[in-house]
């Protein structure tokens, strides 16, 4: 399953590609399976793995195991991967091996995530049992206890007994309010924000091994019924945050939420990156020669940049102050065009960007045609007036 991580600004990072992240290979499934001693298939040669927990059966594997204790699934169901059946040789041992799939939804959330997980199945008297599920490394709860808090319209998995949940559920709330008010393009309006207790976890949780590395990480992956989108929170930065540079990474975070709801690889990282600062900046008193304090101190120096980023200067192996400077770009774009065109034409524009064809600049091109009625070289021009104006 492919994943992208976005982030941003001076508080986050770009798109990453993350590694393969390898099970567990033990945890909370193999104490659920102990418990599922009635997920029996009595046909050993059609084994179809289909139980689905009853809400019965939630309370019975929330109330023994401390891992999934306290998350409200919607739903929870384990199916095969594939059409297997034990061969003649498994049969006579008694012992089955194949993959399964964990399918499972969380309140708030609009799609069916699935999570690949290697089976292991034994045969009894009454046919074919899964004894064993090993967990995929991918949620929270594969790597401790966690407690879930909803506020709002935003959902936030943390750490059992951690007394941050809550305050980061409020803070993500109004961030997430704001970009509601701002983002006037269609998208769900909520948000799952998941903070580990240790921001190591982040790796497996992100993919990457440079997971650990970022303030917060927006992560896309595929679902069965659309994309599933979770905030990743990095809690050692997190402890060192002013209050008002949690609300500015998290609206910036919430934006690419909202930004998800598009066709997302139609996009240049610039212009992604660039609305979710200006998104996560907007109404919070920041003057913006602060915000754009790298760029501007390099347009004094040497001069406008000849033109907006690429998508190599977002690449993690860049210098962090270079890459701040790609990202302050972007920001200075959406600026330009709000002063210049106002702020009810910015999303819009991002939109038509997002749906339009052909090339990267031909889609720029016609949408800065069709919603503020100039060609995007004239566009480029301006931001670079924009630049020398404001350094």
């Amino acid at each position: 399953m492919a994943l992208v991580a976005s982030a941003g600004a001076g508080f986050a990072v770009g798109l990453a590609q993350p590694a393969s992240v390898q099970p567990t290979g033990t945890g909370w499934f193999d104490r659920w399976a102990d418990e599922a001693a009635d997920t029996v298939w009595a046909d050993g040669a059609a084994i179809m793995a289909s139980q689905q927990l009853s809400s019965r059966g939630k309370s019975s594997l929330n109330a023994s195991n401390g891992s999934l204790a306290g998350v409200p699934f919607e739903s929870f169901r384990v199916r095969l991967a594939r059409s297997d059946r034990p061969d003649a040789d498994q049969a006579r041992s008694g012992r089955f091996e194949t993959t399964a799939i964990v399918e499972y939804r969380l309140p708030l959330d609009e799609v069916l995530v699935g999570r690949t997980a290697d089976a292991t199945f034994r045969l009894g008297p009454r046919g074919w049992r899964l004894v064993r599920l090993d967990a995929s490394g991918r949620d929270l709860w594969d790597h401790e206890p966690v407690q879930v808090t909803e506020n709002g319209r935003v959902l936030v998995i943390g750490p059992r007994g951690d007394a941050r949940v809550a305050g980061l559920g409020s803070v993500a709330e109004q961030a997430r309010s704001d970009v509601a008010r701002f983002w006037t393009a269609k998208w769900p309006k909520t948000a799952v924000v998941v903070m580990p207790s240790d921001a190591q976890l982040l790796d497996p949780l992100v993919g990457s091994r440079a997971g650990s590395d970022q303030v917060a990480v927006t992560l896309w992956t595929t679902g069965s019924e659309g994309p599933v989108i979770r905030v990743m929170m990095n809690p050692s930065v997190y402890d060192q945050m002013a209050p008002l540079a949690r609300e500015i990474v998290l609206r910036h975070e919430i934006t690419h939420v909202a930004q998800d709801a598009l066709p997302r690889e139609n996009v240049p990282t610039w212009l992604t990156e660039g609305m979710a600062d200006y998104s996560g900046y907007r109404g919070s008193g920041i003057p913006d020669f602060l915000v754009g304090a790298e760029l501007f101190e390099q347009v004094r120096a040497s001069g406008v940049p000849t033109g907006l980023p690429s998508e190599s200067d977002f690449d993690l192996d860049r210098a962090g102050d270079e890459r701040r400077v790609s990202y302050q770009a972007g920001w200075a774009f959406c600026r330009m065009v709000v002063d210049k065109y106002g702020e009810d034409d910015l999303v819009p524009f991002y939109v038509a960007v997002s749906r339009g064809d052909g090339s990267t600049q031909q889609r720029l091109d016609d949408a800065a045609q069709k919603v503020l009625g100039v060609s995007f070289d004239a566009l480029e021009s301006q931001w670079q007036a924009w630049l020398r104006a404001n350094a």
